[in-house]
């Protein structure tokens, strides 16, 4: 019998105990119902946020370290915004002299101002992030011939493309001390992206790091480089928040092209597992770093969320997978905003070019069939398609809360339509991006009271609207019917401006949709009147009273400013539009201080 010892394998028995961690945490989601809905992201930071509150006790490795596990802390609980300002200006200023010395000097010399694990991957990153700029470069020695594991030679190999960002980084975490593992696997909204599509040959790397006894995800080439732009060779751009796009303006966007740039996006520096896993997807599933783990399967149905979608703390209100399908003609998506933040939105909208739809047609028809509201009540951005066609299209939701003219993509879906309406109309024009009270109604200091999304329901034909505002402002208005454009203003607006505020009320001479322009500007300034609002009025039975309103010639009703110049004034002030009088008689008094020529002149309508 052989005496030898028999040693057991602890590492064996280790690697067993963690199996074993994960699939009781697993069960445990599953039992409390995460895994019986779409992983969402609300969804997944829920179950992150309850398994925080667990007390779970975390498997370790033989030197004490936690293994990979769902961090008990949020990017939102270390994020310290000054303490970063700080090493983000040292990582930038490192001097040129460290670029021919042995990279050991530099790590040495980027650690100085640091305290923990988190401000030690703060500063490696953010000297990776500006290591190529024009400035840095010109440093470089002539030759990639370097001295061995000197700051130049990493660098040559990062612009010779023979390293990538994350593998530098792996040498600077190493002379910084920093526990990190290199996690394969494949990711979504690249440049060759196609949406709802199988992505597993769209492979990459990133790292996991253990800092300060949590493990955190980093994509460091994502975090310096930033690739815009998306091949959209299947797809034909048709319309936007503009309107109708050009044969010429289409093709520049369906070219496929797209540039790189380097700068330093926070975004990818310790992203939360719960919104990391809507760009990548580990092999192994425990770099999910999720208590609620996400499928391929599901991974691959989810809407392709871009990271400025996250960045502006929006939420998915509808529609939580890529792929959304519509038998009667229409689809509806609603996105939640903080309606205190400054958000503009715009959207694109593509067809696919190998469509068949059953009536061709013509440019002019593909326009106006997106319907994108700003609902402030309910605090979602609404947009409306109505299919002109068969077939499939992709849709893009942009929007923005620093800039009025670039909008960052937010979300992609992939739409199916099976079926159309059978009269399905192009929308009425507008004059702005969006319906209802957006930005641009703030800006003018214009606050809605009555209606405070886009669309109004005149149901007898007949609707008010109105505005508080906190400034003078003079007004100008448009009602345009739908299908065929045709302005129908006069005799079907009055608006009337008293105590503060302004309320438009609108007549409609038809059954049908028409859209309500409103444009502002300050009183008595020589600018221009701009879009300050604009509303999708319908009525889908013919009006109860379709007479015109008295001819106003455009004016406002009620005082004016020569009213109070020429020393008029009222007893008690009495409303400028005046409707349902049972006797069909109105008294009113108006005092005047001194001798004045007056004219009484009485209207009841047209003619």
């Amino acid at each position: 019998m052989d005496s030898s010892l028999i040693v057991e394998d602890y590492s064996d028995k280790r690697k067993s105990d963690e199996a074993r961690w994960r699939e009781d945490l697993t069960e445990h989601f599953r039992k409390l119902g995460f895994h019986r809905e779409v992983p969402t992201p609300e969804l997944l930071k829920e179950a992150q946020d309850v398994y925080r509150s667990l007390d779970w006790e975390r498997p370790i490795d033989d030197d004490g370290n936690v293994l990979p596990s769902p961090p008990m802390t949020s990017k939102e609980d270390v994020l310290d915004e000054e303490a970063f300002a700080v090493l983000d200006e040292h990582a930038i200023k490192t001097p040129f002299a460290y670029i021919n010395q042995h990279i050991r000097y530099l790590v040495s010399y980027l650690l100085q101002p640091t305290d923990t694990d988190v401000d030690k991957a703060r500063v490696l990153t953010r000297w990776l992030a500006r290591c190529l700029e024009d400035d840095y470069v010109r440093h470089l020695p002539r030759t990639e011939w370097t001295t061995d594991d000197s700051t130049a030679s990493y660098l040559w190999k990062l612009r010779r493309r023979t390293m990538d960002y994350d593998e530098l980084f792996h040498v600077l975490c190493e002379y910084a001390d920093i526990k990190f593992e290199l996690v394969r696997g494949c990711v979504r909204n690249t440049i060759n992206y196609e949406v709802g599509a199988d992505f597993k040959n769209q492979r990459k790397t990133w790292t996991a790091a253990l800092l300060d006894g949590e493990w955190r995800l980093i994509d460091v080439r994502w975090i310096c480089e930033a690739a815009y732009g998306v091949t959209k060779n299947n797809w034909r751009l048709i319309e936007d928040e503009k309107g109708k796009v050009s044969t010429k303006r289409a093709m520049q966007e369906n070219r496929g092209t797209y540039k790189t740039h380097c700068r330093f996006r926070e975004f990818y520096f310790l992203a939360d597992p719960e919104i990391f896993v809507f760009d990548h997807f580990p092999d192994d599933d425990k770099w999910q770093l999720l208590a609620r783990t996400v499928t391929y399967d599901e991974a691959k149905d989810l809407p392709a969320i871009r990271s400025d979608f996250f960045q502006e703390k929006l939420t998915l209100k509808s529609h939580p997978k890529s792929n959304v399908s519509s038998n009667d003609g229409q689809v509806t998506f609603e996105i939640g905003f903080d309606t205190n933040k400054r958000m503009t939105f715009a959207y694109k909208l593509y067809r696919s070019k190998g469509c068949r739809e059953q009536v061709v047609p013509t440019r002019s028809a593909l326009d106006r069939f997106v319907f994108l509201e700003r609902d402030l009540d309910e605090g979602v951005m609404r947009a409306v398609i109505r299919f002109p066609f068969v077939g499939q299209f992709l849709f893009e939701l942009h929007g923005s809360e620093k800039s009025d003219t670039h909008h960052a993509l937010l979300v992609t879906y992939f739409l199916t339509c099976h079926d159309i309406k059978e009269d399905c109309k192009p929308l009425p024009p507008n004059i702005r991006e969006e319906w209802g009270p957006g930005e641009d109604t703030k800006d003018m200091g214009m606050v809605p009271l009555t209606h405070r999304k886009g669309q109004i329901e005149a149901d007898d034909g007949d609707a008010e609207i109105k505005f508080s505002l906190d400034r003078e402002l003079e007004f100008k208005h448009d009602l345009v019917k739908g299908e065929v454009d045709v302005p129908v203003t006069e005799g079907h607006i009055l608006h009337t401006i008293e105590n503060g505020e302004m309320s438009i009320n609108v007549r409609l001479p038809e059954a049908g949709e028409y859209a309500l322009n409103v444009m502002a500007k300050e009183k008595n300034k020589k600018t221009r009147f701009a879009p300050a609002c604009s509303y999708l009025v319908s009525c889908q039975d013919e009006p109860l009273e379709s007479d015109p309103f008295p001819d106003t010639d455009g004016k406002q009703l009620g005082p004016t400013a020569t009213f109070a110049q020429l020393g008029f004034s009222e007893d008690d002030p009495w409303p400028s539009f005046v409707t349902n009088l049972v006797t069909g008689e109105y008294k009113m008094t108006i005092k005047r201080t001194r001798n004045i020529l007056g004219s009484r002149i009485a209207g009841t309508g047209r003619g």
